[in-house]
């Protein structure tokens, strides 16, 4: 159920829960722009090459990062409902 309140209490809280979910779209942004002009260097150096430590390093930190961050603002925007 929601609950509608228009105590001034509230509105420090909303008005951080609103800058975060701004700051978290600019940098999500950011890293898939990062990723869109990288994208054709990666393929060249990581994915053609033979598969090492240091790649299987790169590939975890590159793409499980990115989808750990997805994952746990959902979950922070879940618990918040």
């Amino acid at each position: 159920m929601t609950v509608i309140s228009n105590d001034p209490s509230w509105w420090p809280l909303i008005k951080f829960n609103l800058v975060f979910n701004y700051f978290a779209v600019a940098s999500f942004t950011a890293v898939v722009y990062d990723w869109v002009l990288t994208f054709g260097k990666e393929i060249e150096l990581v994915w053609r090459k033979r598969c090492s430590l240091v790649s299987v390093l790169y590939v975890s930190l590159r793409y499980l990062g990115i989808s750990y961050v997805g994952y746990d603002h959902k979950v922070d925007e879940i618990a918040l409902s």
